[in-house]
């Protein structure tokens, strides 16, 4: 019975049962405000009492119908770096051969750390105008030092607005299936991985999403990347348009397709270039659950993809002698399991693989493998301990090889 309730019933009883026992109109009035005042005490004991339903963090804007949370995490990292500097984070890609001296380095940094701010606000159709921006520190700065600052620059990761299915600003591109990505300590993903954020506008029904995504033309012309980022020749007139289809469950999984519209104009090495080309990718991922051990993987192939697949750095265009262009094929694969030891102690094993066929950027790469493993240790709320190891090999066009290593120790806090 409600609250609302039990004042009439009670009237009700003490009515015909005489259980008021009050002899005037008056006698019955007092009563049934003393009874009233009962209530109101139960009420205000039952409020206090009844569970907080708000966000943990969740900070109501004064006079507005917005809620504000705030989050992100701080992360300490000493890495040692076997033959080839990496900086910031494990560059792959950036392996040289076997034949170049090698180069080892220790670094301490903090500049993976993050800081992310939530809003959601209210409307009268009942579904909340939601808003997320999140950055780190691993931007480039031409002010940082490590003399006696250590200064980082400052990068933007998310910066998007949601609203019932439509999604406008930064974010994972649609081409790629967050959800499946490894646990791993450094921010670098395996090779083979489709790892891409950028400026979209997508919409959302069911289990299928489209979008519209910033295009982003990288030709190459012999040994010399000619990207458009690099004040190349690149054009770029149509969004690369993104569908994908993904189950969630247990298990989750997704299938998605790109198509790019990419152009070239202008004059390299006295050749002129003036034509447009339509590349093509698809990526299959997903994530399966055994016990305590969790399967992540995908496999992308495409024409003119190469951006779309992490530590590629592939281009998507060949510039030939005859003015001519043709698009690359680009595949990549990744795998990963991810073991709970205990509740608190728990690793990774990963592997990737990338591969641009032909060519590959301005390095005469073949393809690219990286081998990873970590363990970690939850020893208090939000606070992880973990060691990680991280192995590359780089195969080049001309057949020679190199490899790199990196040990990394890390302590992050999140909240």
């Amino acid at each position: 019975m409600s609250k609302k309730q039990i004042l009439p019933v009670a009237l009700l009883s003490m009515v015909f049962t005489g259980a008021v026992g009050a002899d005037t109109h008056d006698d019955l009035a007092t009563q049934l405000n003393e009874l009233r005042g009962r209530l109101e005490k139960v009420e205000q004991a039952e409020a206090k009492s009844a569970p907080d339903n708000s966000k943990a963090g969740e900070i109501q804007v004064p006079g507005t119908n917005t809620t504000i949370n705030f989050g992100g995490y701080v992360q300490g990292d000493l890495t040692y770096d076997v033959r080839v500097k990496n900086g910031g984070y494990f560059n792959a890609g950036s392996t040289t051969r076997d034949s170049v001296d090698d180069e080892p380095e220790a670094s301490l940094r903090a500049n993976q750390s993050r800081f992310n701010v939530t809003t959601s606000t209210s409307t009268p159709s009942g579904k909340p105008v939601t808003g997320f921006f999140e950055i780190d520190f691993m931007g480039e700065d031409k002010t940082t030092n490590e003399i006696f600052s250590n200064s980082e620059g400052v990068r933007l990761r998310h910066a998007y607005l949601s609203y019932d299915g439509f999604l406008v600003g930064q974010y994972w591109s649609n081409f790629q299936d967050f959800a499946a990505y490894p646990v791993l300590l450094d921010v670098s993903s395996p090779a083979g991985r489709v790892f891409v954020r950028q400026p979209q506008i997508r919409y959302t029904v069911d289990s299928w999403a489209l979008s519209l995504e910033n295009p982003e033309t990288q030709p190459i012309y012999g040994f010399s990347n000619q990207a458009e980022s690099l004040g190349g020749i690149g054009e770029d007139t149509v969004p690369d348009m993104v569908l994908s289809w993904r189950h969630n469950g247990a298990n989750s999984y997704q299938v998605s397709g790109v198509l790019r519209r990419m152009g070239v104009k202008g004059t390299v090495s006295g050749v002129n270039f003036d034509d447009t080309e339509t590349g093509w990718g698809v990526n299959v991922a997903g994530r399966w659950g055994f016990g305590n051990t969790t399967l992540k993987a995908n496999t992308a192939i495409g024409d003119g993809i190469g951006r779309y697949i992490n530590n590629g750095f592939g281009n998507g265009l060949r510039l030939h002698n005859d003015g001519s262009v043709s698009l690359i094929e680009s595949y990549g694969v990744s795998a990963a399991l991810e073991q709970r030891w205990t509740n608190a102690w728990k690793s990774t094993f990963s592997y990737g693989l990338f591969k641009n066929e032909s060519d590959f950027g301005a390095y005469d790469t073949d393809q690219i493998e990286t081998y990873r493993a970590n363990i970690r240790y939850d020893f208090a709320a939000n606070t992880m301990i973990g060691a990680e190891v991280m192995y590359a090999t780089r195969d080049f066009i001309d057949g020679e090889d190199g490899d790199n290593t990196r040990f990394q120790l890390s302590v992050r806090h999140g909240f």
